[in-house]
């Protein structure tokens, strides 16, 4: 493994631990030879045990240089609210959002055919394998992963949209040029409005988008 991290890592090819049944140890050695993201924390992977808690190991990792970032898909299905906050409470730096969306998003509810002769269901919320009912991916956007996690979490707006801006800027190595307004940097630009309901819940919306210092989206 720590052979197979070592070639990719010298092609300049970010090395991220995903769906996986590894054990803490195994996950430590990983890191330790490169690994510096996980995707889809806690989804597909070994379940956390008190005497070995797997790649979620990660998030009692205080203090190290080789901490990585991790994926959270703050859709409502993948992970439980508690999970996600309990994630970005132990590593407030590492975490980004992402949402798992296939390209079925934006179609009606349905079954459609899928890879390797399979089925996805699109119903409510939910996609899922028509053959055992598993979490097939998801169709929440962006902007709403980031409203979930705004409640979930109780941060404020800039606190929770730095998790989908500069935290991943910097996984990736672009945060010179991306996920800030710093001199030099792409001229990527968003403007939202927040609303509250009666419940205290909060919305965001998408009211400017500026794509390289060009106005590219101006509902009003």
């Amino acid at each position: 493994m720590t052979a197979i991290i070592n070639r990719i890592k010298k092609h300049n090819i970010i090395f991220s631990i995903s769906h996986t049944k590894a054990t803490y140890e195994e996950t430590m050695i990983a890191i330790e030879a490169g690994a510096t993201v996980v995707t889809h924390l806690f989804n597909a992977m070994r379940p956390l045990h008190h005497r070995n808690p797997g790649p979620f190991g990660i998030l009692g990792q205080a203090g190290t240089k080789s901490r990585p970032y991790f994926g959270i898909i703050a859709d409502g299905i993948h992970l439980h609210p508690t999970i996600v906050k309990i994630a970005y409470s132990a590593y407030l730096e590492g975490v980004f959002l992402v949402t798992d969306a296939l390209s079925l998003a934006g179609l009606s509810r349905g079954t459609y055919e899928w890879t390797n002769g399979s089925r996805i269901v699109k119903k409510g919320s939910e996609l899922t394998l028509e053959e055992n009912g598993r979490i097939a991916g998801g169709f929440a956007s962006l902007l709403d992963c980031v409203t979930n996690f705004l409640n979930w979490s109780g941060n404020s707006v800039p606190e929770a949209v730095n998790a989908v801006t500069s935290v991943p800027a910097k996984m990736l190595g672009m945060d010179k040029i991306k996920g800030s307004l710093e001199a030099g940097a792409d001229a990527d630009l968003l403007v939202l409005s927040e609303r509250r309901n009666e419940d205290g819940l909060r919305t965001l919306r998408v009211d400017k988008v500026w794509k390289f210092g060009k106005l590219v989206l101006d509902p009003a």
